[in-house]
């Protein structure tokens, strides 16, 4: 597939380096496990909240709400946050425009995982470094440079103005 050209003259993204998926992976899954660690070592019950919101909050973002709308894991056989191999084998895609409980969804889980653990971890200023340290260079390279060129033009915080929104192929 060629290139898609958007406004601003920026190339849309075809794939993904390993070094990307690695960097991106590592802050996403990083902070979360900061996060659930701190959560953890002061209560088991919010631990467990936590831990069960982070998979099955992620199960239902992966497998209905967010993943099956980008067309990274079945046209250009990549994905950024995940294994491809965990898209390929559980979930399915959706052409139809985002709904809003697939947008609340999305953007709900991808909040919480950082709110949730704030309330535990600010009291000690290394976890708090650790967590800020995954956390924030994940996010501001999502939305200064994925979001720019990101191809999944049902994502609620896509900033691509295209020129025309369909794929040439």
């Amino acid at each position: 597939m060629k290139n898609q050209d958007c406004i601003h003259n920026r190339r849309l993204i075809n794939s993904f380096s390993q070094r990307e998926k690695i960097l991106m992976r590592f802050g996403l899954w990083g902070f979360v496990v900061i996060g659930g660690l701190a959560i953890f070592a002061e209560s088991l019950a919010w631990g467990l909240f936590y831990l069960l919101f982070a998979i099955g909050g992620g199960a239902v973002v992966v497998l209905w709400a967010f993943c099956p709308y980008c067309p990274y894991p079945t046209s250009y056989n990549t994905c950024l946050f995940i294994p491809l191999a965990v898209f390929k084998r559980w979930g399915r895609t959706r052409q139809a425009p985002m709904t809003t409980s697939d947008k609340f969804w999305a953007i709900g889980w991808t909040v919480g995982l950082v709110i949730i653990p704030l309330f535990w971890i600010w009291r000690s200023g290394v976890i708090t470094f650790l967590f800020l340290a995954c956390a924030i260079p994940m996010f501001a390279a999502t939305a200064r440079y994925y979001c720019t060129r990101c191809r999944n033009t049902a994502c609620p915080i896509n900033k691509v103005s295209f020129t025309n929104k369909e794929v040439e192929q």
